[in-house]
């Protein structure tokens, strides 16, 4: 029987507490009981008492932490007081059901659990139809394996070696008993007697002659103080044990020696919980040994069945499932100076992983962490670059200068192009960072891809294209110019300095395609802005004389009829200085 009948507590006030707290969840186990024999496990009202009795069952375990009570025909008794009566319910009594199936004790532990509560109800009282209906209370019990809930049979009591008259037979259902009952009678009066701390009657097979003294107030048997000291160093080196490496270092006995397949195979099964929990702590030292234990195991330990072998290789490539690649930002924010081991877990990442790991990135604004990922999606992305080039068109400005990053460092020159896209991205940084990108992946040839960026608002944008535009490493097309200088009333706000810039560059990579714009310009007639007209129309003089090819002198020679002033002049100059 149980120890915990003596109680945890030491006074009289606690004492009555628990029975007092006891009573309750006894009394809502009544209630939701008989209404599981009345409307069913699933019913609204039973799940109505069911929740009460959890409430109380739990808060009595959180203070109490064991709930064991005697078994009587007509109640149940804790300390020897009753905590439920056959004279509180209506019908079958609780007790009676249980003591009439050979019940003796029922013990409820700490962390007991809704469901073991569901399934201790569910063994009481089992539906007529069940396939289990014939069997007792006992045999459901057994049958349900409730880690939580136990309970002492008589038939567990009558094998009992409590005494030289009461000792386990062989065969049938309860032993023969003794001739005379005065020795029994007698030795327990006698442990009565010269108890330290006496409960109340009963025999000691209860737990109710056991000695409460010394500095640990636990109920329990007599302990010496070398022994107590002894037990206090072992539960002190215990505490300090980290859990985590407890649980790996039997994972890894069981991988690397254990044999029996069914042993490995529950192992196996254990580990991808064990992945998501090392991950969302950023535990990567520890991870990493338990994928190299994954990548090893089935070479090293001959138990390992190809069955094994294939679950192994499964576990290691649910690294890359989405849910479980999220938690690394769970396990970066969580460690956030711990990166040691990080790029043994990122190196067993596959391209499978290059999707959630770019929404991972986009979420990080540690340097290092930052760092760790772009250098995978390096490796990573050269093979499924999908993920990384559609990222661009995030509005976080960071998390697309990673990206450009990712893709310069895999010199691909057709990217080029899909970095153009960024000049319409909100951010002047990400567009000054993408023109720059875009000249190291294209150093030459077509210059479509910055011609995105020469009516950039910002200044400096503008300029660095053209300047890119203007080194002659790059040809454009004048179609290809074209929408970008549409707005002939912008050229003329345009400082005279960009101007010259951008007509150099248009000079330099269209060459004769630009002189219709050019000739335009020098034909155009503005009151309100007759200095800028004139001013634009001389530099547009001064292209078509630096082109030197035989459609520009012959535009400057079609100018020259139609011009005036300055602009004349300068036409005038230029043909007489032609080359002959």
């Amino acid at each position: 029987m149980s120890e915990t009948q003596a109680g945890p507590t030491d006074s009289n006030s606690d004492r009555d507490d628990e029975i007092a707290s006891a009573r309750l969840a006894f009394r809502e186990l009544d209630k939701a009981w008989r209404a599981t024999r009345t409307y069913g496990i699933n019913n609204a009202v039973t799940k109505r008492f069911f929740e009460q009795l959890q409430t109380l069952m739990i808060a009595h375990l959180d203070r109490f932490l064991v709930l064991a009570v005697i078994v009587d025909r007509a109640q149940l008794l804790l300390y020897g007081e009753s905590v439920y009566d056959s004279e509180d319910t209506l019908g079958e009594s609780l007790a009676f059901r249980l003591y009439g199936d050979g019940v003796r004790e029922v013990r409820f532990e700490h962390g007991v659990s809704p469901q073991d509560l569901h399934d201790f109800l569910d063994a009481l009282w089992v539906r007529d139809d069940s396939e289990n209906a014939d069997d007792d209370v006992v045999t459901r019990l057994w049958a349900k394996d409730l880690p939580t809930i136990s309970f002492v049979t008589a038939e567990d009591i009558v094998r009992a070696p409590w005494s030289q008259e009461l000792v386990p037979q062989e065969h049938g259902f309860f032993a023969t008993p003794p001739a005379a009952f005065g020795g029994v009678i007698e030795r327990e009066k006698q442990l009565a007697a010269t108890a330290a701390v006496a409960t109340g009657p009963g025999p000691a097979a209860a737990g109710e002659n056991l000695r409460r003294d010394g500095p640990s107030g636990l109920v329990g048997f007599e302990v010496k103080e070398y022994e107590r000291a002894m037990l206090e160093r072992e539960l002190t080196a215990e505490n300090g044990l980290d859990s985590e490496q407890f649980v790996l270092g039997i994972l890894r006995a069981i991988l690397s020696s254990q044999q029996p397949p069914d042993v490995l195979t529950r192992a196996l099964a254990t580990l991808p919980p064990v992945l998501e929990v090392l991950l969302g702590k950023g535990r990567w030292p520890a991870l990493v040994e338990v994928l190299a234990l994954l990548e090893t195991a089935p070479e090293t330990n001959p138990g390992f069945e190809p069955t094994h072998g294939m679950l192994a290789r499964r576990v290691l490539e649910s690294l890359n499932v989405p849910q479980r690649v999220a938690l690394l930002e769970a396990g970066l924010k969580a460690a956030p100076e711990k990166l040691d081991g990080l790029a043994g877990v990122c190196a067993r990442l596959t391209s499978a992983a290059v999707d959630p790991l770019c929404a991972v990135l986009a979420n990080l604004t540690h340097d290092e962490h930052r760092a760790a990922l772009r250098d995978t999606l390096i490796r990573l992305g050269a093979e499924n670059p999908e993920p990384v080039l559609k990222g661009l068109a995030d509005e976080r400005p960071q998390y697309v200068l990673d990206l450009m990053a990712i893709i310069v460092a895999w010199q691909q020159p057709q990217a080029a192009s899909v970095l153009s896209m960024l000049s319409h991205h909100a951010d002047h940084a990400v567009r000054k960072e993408a023109l720059a990108s875009i000249a190291r992946l294209h150093p030459k040839g077509d210059g479509a891809p910055l011609l995105a960026f020469v009516r950039d608002s910002v200044e400096e944008v503008r300029l660095h294209a053209l300047r890119l535009l203007a080194s002659g490493r790059y040809a454009a097309t004048w179609e290809a110019w074209a929408p970008h200088l549409a707005d002939k009333e912008a050229l003329l706000e345009q400082p005279r300095g960009e101007n010259r810039m951008l007509f150099h560059a248009l000079r330099v990579t269209a060459r004769d395609g630009a002189i219709p714009l050019w000739l335009e310009l020098i034909e155009s007639r503005s009151w309100k802005q007759r200095q800028k007209t004139e001013e634009t129309a001389l530099l547009a003089v001064r292209e078509l004389t630096s082109l030197g090819t035989q459609r520009a002198w012959q535009a400057l020679e079609k100018a020259q009829k139609i011009a005036g002033g300055a602009v004349k002049k300068a036409i005038a100059e230029a043909l007489q200085a032609r080359p002959s």
